[in-house]
């Protein structure tokens, strides 16, 4: 997707899921978390947490609600889902 992004450096887009998961974490995070999920959890400054979170809510066909879609990776705010190990 957009790898060569802000957001692409963080976040891939798990198309088969419709997640933004984290690459660092490996956490799948909702669109309306990301900024919070890059500050708190990677202390990323808030201009760039905006800009990540703007971005990754511009890719088409993520979920947008706390639903499990049983991906295997730890959805920190769906807090259903965690990668098996």
């Amino acid at each position: 997707m957009a790898e060569s992004s802000i957001a692409g450096e963080r976040f891939e887009h798990v198309v088969e899921y419709a997640l933004a998961v984290c690459k660092e974490c490996r956490h799948g995070v909702l669109p309306s978390q990301i900024k919070s999920h890059v500050q708190r959890s990677h202390h990323v400054k808030r201009k760039e947490a905006e800009l990540i979170a703007d971005e990754v809510r511009s890719w088409a066909g993520l979920i947008l609600f706390e639903a499990c879609k049983r991906s295997g990776y730890a959805c920190r705010a769906i807090r259903a889902c965690s990668k098996a190990s």
